[in-house]
């Protein structure tokens, strides 16, 4: 339990990495976007691409290094299949001061907290807003998702001891030799 509880503090400090980053890459795109996109979606995908990537590297090698060093693979427990959501409860334990936040919004309706929402979670809400400018709920909601699911990746991956990118390029090699 302890293990799981240090992933959530490394992931909440993830979390705040990428709001950092964020707000740098909200500063740059939105003067990108004026001058160069002239105000358009592109600018705002882009930045969705560059800042939710950032935060999936962090979020995934703070899980990866988390699940690499489990006390359970140390051993070489066959039959221990607990790691399989050590990363979705400590990534649900991180995502709860976000949840805070949404469950306060949900209950006031105050447009201020749906701001601290966005600020709290810049790397998502920022860019998914401004593509998809009428569904403030389902871009709130969506934001949990990522939060859970790539830390759930990262932590199998490190356990099992392989990286996504290395199937990736496999596929990719296999793929232009057929060619």
């Amino acid at each position: 339990m302890k293990h799981i509880f240090k992933l959530s503090g490394a992931l909440l400090m993830d979390q705040l990495i990428g709001v950092i980053a964020g707000f740098m890459w909200v500063l740059c795109i939105t003067i990108a976007n004026n001058m160069l996109f002239k105000n358009d979606l592109i600018g705002y995908a882009l930045a969705l691409i560059i800042c939710f990537g950032l935060f999936a590297y962090i979020t995934y090698n703070s899980a990866f290094k988390s699940g690499f060093h489990d006390s359970h693979r140390a051993i070489k427990d066959m039959e221990y299949k607990g790691y399989l959501y050590k990363g979705v409860f400590a990534g649900i334990i991180s995502a709860v001061p976000l949840l805070i936040l949404y469950m306060i919004y949900r209950t006031t309706g105050s447009g201020i907290v749906a701001v601290y929402f966005q600020l709290a979670n810049m790397y998502w809400t920022w860019p998914m807003i401004k593509i998809f400018p009428n569904h403030l709920q389902l871009v709130m909601v969506l934001a949990f998702v990522p939060m859970v699911i790539i830390p759930w990746i990262g932590y199998i991956a490190g356990y099992k001891n392989f990286m996504v990118t290395d199937i990736l390029l496999k596929c990719y090699k296999r793929y232009t030799e057929k060619e």
